[in-house]
């Protein structure tokens, strides 16, 4: 997704929160719009395992 900056962009995943927290809490790497696009895919996989770890410690 873009940002507000220009060039910039970033990939962001929600990590889970223990239950009757009221706020979400979220991860995501932020950088030059060309080398988000072009590791997307590499950040997201590494994103999504971060957030299965969180999920198997709570």
């Amino acid at each position: 997704m873009g940002t507000a900056h220009w060039n910039a962009s970033m990939v962001s995943a929600l990590i889970p929160v223990p239950e009757g927290h009221r706020r979400l809490l979220g991860v995501g790497v932020h950088g030059p719009t060309s080398r988000i696009t072009d590791k997307a895919e590499m950040v997201c996989s590494r994103l999504l395992d971060l957030v299965e770890e969180v999920r198997a410690q709570s």
